[in-house]
């Protein structure tokens, strides 16, 4: 039996209940007992067009939290549904599909690290970096020159911090093409 799925079924249930809080705080459990089961209700959840922003997000954050056990392969998430919320006029629902690309890994974690450099919204840079920063490793060196472009662009300070302390664990440990010149040459 997978880690947490015997609870899943009689908490999946709670999403699609009358009361929006109580749909997100069951989307919050499935995505803390993790696993496929609890990652594939956390989708239906998603496909749901009438979806409020609020739950959306929580949802988006808790798939993201879900699918990141190792139990879970990235073939059975469903990254074209979260990718589709990257464009989401929500600045909330991006970034937590931001957050959930970031925590599933992989090419997805690529995509969304562009995302946020590439929105205008200060909480999806604070939101995703602060991910980032906690989530990155030296696997993540594909990610180095994405981070470097936007260190221009990002302008928040604690966004600023969460980028370098992920640039940080990227290129750890250095290798001679890590260079960074600021300034003229």
């Amino acid at each position: 039996m997978a880690r947490g799925e015997p609870i899943v079924p009689d908490v999946a249930r709670l999403l699609w209940a009358p009361e929006a809080s109580t749909r997100r705080a069951a989307a919050e459990l499935l995505g803390r007992v993790g696993g496929a089961q609890a990652a594939e209700q956390l989708a239906q959840l998603l496909e749901n067009d009438e979806l409020e922003t609020g739950t959306r997000a929580a949802t988006l954050y808790a798939l993201g939290q879900a699918g990141s056990h190792p139990d879970v392969a990235v073939e059975e998430l469903p990254v074209s549904l979260v990718e589709a919320h990257l464009d989401d006029p929500d600045a909330y629902v991006r970034a937590a599909a931001v957050v959930c690309l970031l925590r599933i890994g992989g090419a997805p974690r690529r995509l969304a690290t562009q995302a946020l450099i590439d929105d205008e919204d200060e909480w999806v840079h604070i939101a995703g970096l602060r991910a980032l920063a906690e989530l990155a490793s030296s696997a993540d060196r594909p990610l180095r020159d994405t981070l470097v472009s936007g260190m221009a662009r990002i302008t928040e300070a604690s966004a600023q911090t969460s980028l370098l302390v992920a640039l940080a664990k990227i290129i750890d440990p250095p290798q001679a093409d890590d260079q960074l010149i600021v300034g003229p040459a």
